[in-house]
C-alpha cells in the first residue's frame, strides 16, 4: 500500500466536478496527489404513480422484419445550408413529426432541452435570436439568447428566429448595437440587420416551434416510436454556455414526463454527453439508451470528452455502461462497412445519422450491411408511403391471435 486519500462530503460541490486529493502514506506523510472527475447519480425523486416497470426494453432489441427508418427532427433539418431538398414543415414541430410518422417513419428523432421554468421543450439549437423591436414589426437588431434563459411563455410569444440569420452579411449602413438589458442576460450578443422571421406566433398550433415534450407525446399516434435526444452542452459545442442545469435535474424532469404520458410507446433515449447516458441508464430500467458520437468525422469539432472522439472509444464506453448501443455519424461506416460488424460483434446495436444519410443509396447500403436503424432527413423523398414496422407487426400478431381465438392486448 502506497498510501490513501479521503474525500469529505463538503468537497463534493454539486453532482459533477473535479477533485485533487493528497495521498498520505501509512506514516501520514504526503506522497503525491490524485486527480479525478466525479459524477453523482441520484435516484428520481418522484415517479408518477401510474408508472409501471412491467415491461423493460433497456437491454433488449427485437430484430424487426427490416431495418428501421427514423425521421430526423421529423421531416428533416430546416436550416442546413447544404441541403437541396427543404422540408414542407419546420423541424422539430408537431406538424413535422406527425407527417414523418404518417409517411411510415418507425421512429421520429427530436431534441429536448429545458426552459428557464424547467419545462422540457423540443428544439435543436441552444440559442435563438430575438429583437428589441416591438412585436409585429420586422425590423430591429437581433440578439442571440439561450433557450435556458427564457420561460416557455416567452419562447412561445416573443418574436424569435433561428440563429442562421446571424450568418447573413449585415447592411452596410448598420451601426453597432447599443447596450441593452438583453446584453446582460446573454454575453457577447450578435447583431443582425437582415431579418426573415420563420418562427411566427400566428402559425397553426401544430406548426409552431417549441412544442413541449408532453404535447408531442399527446398529439402523435402511439405507433410512432420516439428517439429522444437530451441536449446537454459539451465544451466544443457552445463555449459560452455556462451554468447549465444539473444533469440529474434534467433527467428527472424528462423521465417524469415520459413515465406519465408514454404508456407503451416505443422510446429510445440518446445523448452526446456520455455522463447523461450513464445517468439515464442508471435512473431507469425500462427504456434503452444510445450513446451519440461523431465517430471522429474529420469535419466535426473534436470533442474534449475522450469517450466521444472515435468509434472505438464510443464502443468501449457503451459496453462499459451496458448501454443498448451507439448512434454514430455514418461517414466512416459508409467508407468501411466492415466497421458495422466491429460494433455488432460486441453485442451493441448500431444506429447512424449524418449528412451522408440524405442519399437513398447510402441508406440502402447501410441497411444491407446490418445497421439496425438509419436516421435521415426528407423521409418522404427516400421511401414510399407505408405503414411503419410496428403497425405491420401488430397487424400480423392480431391475425395470429384471431386465427387461434386469442384476445389481443396492446
Amino acid at each position: 500500500q502506497v498510501g490513501r486519500a479521503s474525500i469529505l462530503p463538503q468537497q463534493l460541490a454539486g453532482d459533477y466536478g473535479n477533485l485533487v486529493l493528497t495521498v498520505f502514506s501509512p506514516a501520514l506523510l504526503p506522497v503525491g496527489t490524485i486527480t479525478f472527475t466525479y459524477l453523482i447519480i441520484k435516484p428520481v425523486l418522484e415517479y408518477p404513480r401510474i408508472h409501471r416497470a412491467r415491461y423493460s426494453f433497456a437491454n433488449y432489441w427485437k430484430k424487426h422484419k427490416r431495418p428501421l427508418d427514423i425521421g430526423h427532427r421529423g421531416l428533416g433539418s430546416s436550416f442546413a445550408t447544404g441541403s437541396k431538398l427543404k422540408p414542407t414543415q419546420t423541424e422539430n414541430t408537431i406538424a413535422s413529426l406527425k407527417q414523418a410518422g404518417a409517411h411510415g417513419a418507425d421512429y421520429v428523432e427530436f431534441d429536448v432541452q429545458l426552459t428557464r421554468d424547467l419545462v422540457p421543450v423540443v428544439y435543436h439549437d441552444f440559442t435563438v435570436c430575438t429583437t428589441l423591436a416591438k412585436k409585429g414589426f420586422l425590423s430591429g437588431e437581433l440578439y442571440e439568447v439561450f433557450i435556458k434563459d427564457l420561460t416557455l411563455v416567452q419562447l412561445q410569444n416573443l418574436q424569435l428566429d433561428h440563429t442562421s440569420v446571424l450568418s447573413r452579411p449585415a447592411s452596410p449602413t448598420s451601426s453597432s448595437p447599443s447596450p441593452s438589458p438583453m446584453q446582460s442576460r446573454s454575453p457577447s450578443p450578435s447583431p443582425c440587420n437582415e431579418t426573415v422571421w420563420r418562427f411566427r406566433t400566428e402559425d397553426a398550433p401544430e406548426a409552431k416551434t417549441f412544442p413541449t415534450l408532453e404535447e408531442v407525446f399527446r398529439q402523435l399516434p402511439r405507433h410512432v416510436g420516439f428517439n429522444i435526444e437530451l441536449k446537454y452542452p459539451v465544451p466544443c459545442e457552445h463555449e459560452r454556455l455556462f451554468h447549465y442545469f444539473p444533469r440529474n435535474t434534467m433527467a428527472d424532469i424528462v423521465l417524469n414526463v415520459v413515465y406519465r404520458v408514454a404508456h407503451r410507446r416505443k422510446i429510445i433515449f440518446s445523448s452526446f454527453d456520455p455522463d447523461m447516458c450513464t445517468i439515464l441508464k442508471r435512473k431507469q430500467p425500462k427504456y434503452p439508451v444510445l450513446f451519440l458520437s461523431t465517430g471522429g468525422r474529420p469535419e466535426a469539432k473534436l470533442p474534449v470528452e475522450m469517450r466521444s472522439r472515435t468509434l472505438k472509444e464510443a464502443v468501449m464506453f457503451a459496453r462499459s455502461e451496458n448501454l443498448l448501443g451507439i448512434n454514430v455519424d455514418s461517414y466512416f461506416i459508409l467508407r468501411e462497412p466492415g466497421l458495422i460488424r466491429t460494433v455488432t460483434d460486441k453485442g451493441l446495436v448500431l444506429f447512424t445519422y449524418g449528412e451522408d444519410n440524405n442519399n437513398t443509396e447510402n441508406i440502402e447500403l447501410q441497411k444491407k450491411n446490418g445497421v439496425a436503424a438509419v436516421i435521415y432527413d426528407r423521409i418522404t423523398h427516400h421511401i414510399p408511403q407505408q405503414k411503419n414496422v410496428f403497425q405491420e407487426e401488430e397487424e400480423e400478431a392480431a391475425q395470429l391471435h384471431k386465427l387461434f381465438g386469442l384476445k389481443v392486448k396492446y
